[in-house]
């Protein structure tokens, strides 16, 4: 191989080593933002879960004061 072949081949290596570098750079960057992603993803869920929860929970305590009221009619009806 020639002086001059052997320098175009170092500076290929030296080009693909620098792209490489980018490359790495960006993957890591990439990786960071869905990391990020992932966890407002989860702290989402635990969000809508406590909704869920607490939409349960009032259901049920508006159903119970219902459940109050039609009995509260109910026995004033059977007192009469």
């Amino acid at each position: 191989m020639s002086e001059n072949d052997m320098r175009r081949v170092f500076e290929r290596l030296d080009s693909l080593s620098r792209e490489m570098g980018e490359v790495k750079s960006l993957i890591s960057a990439k990786n960071t933002e869905c990391n990020q992603q992932d966890e407002m993803i989860t702290e989402l869920r635990h969000r809508i879960t406590d909704v869920e929860q607490k939409s349960v929970l009032f259901s049920g305590g508006v159903n119970f004061v219902a459940w109050l009221i039609t009995a509260g009619i109910a026995l004033c009806g059977v007192m009469k």
